[in-house]
């Protein structure tokens, strides 16, 4: 017997990390709207990374222009651009997404 001893469960990463489909998840899918707002989210936020990554150009032209290090300024415009074409792929997923569904929604309704 172990009063007051905490015990530990040991889970395995792999079941961890496998999404747990039920009915009601499966039954949950997401509308044409949802995908729509998402992808107008998505929109902005590839035109705020726009903005962020010529921002970022300025701050490397000025140190570099300075003599100032540009080390951190250089990484962090990598940082931008990964994260924009992040984004992009993410926007053409979404776009594949919404053409496929309008595609069976037309083969159904025929």
């Amino acid at each position: 017997m172990t009063h007051g001893v905490p015990t530990t469960r040991v889970i395995d990463i792999r079941s961890a990390l496998k999404p747990d489909f039920n009915r009601a998840s499966c039954a949950q899918t997401i509308s044409r709207f949802q995908e729509q707002e998402h992808l107008a989210q998505t929109d902005w936020h590839i035109s705020q990374m726009k903005t962020h990554i010529i921002r970022q150009h300025i701050r490397v032209k000025h140190a570099r222009a300075t003599g100032q290090p540009s080390e951190l300024v250089d990484s962090m415009l990598r940082a931008l651009e990964a994260s924009l074409g992040a984004f992009e792929r993410h926007r053409e997923l979404i776009v594949s997404q919404l053409k496929r569904r309008i595609s069976e929604y037309s083969s159904i309704s025929r």
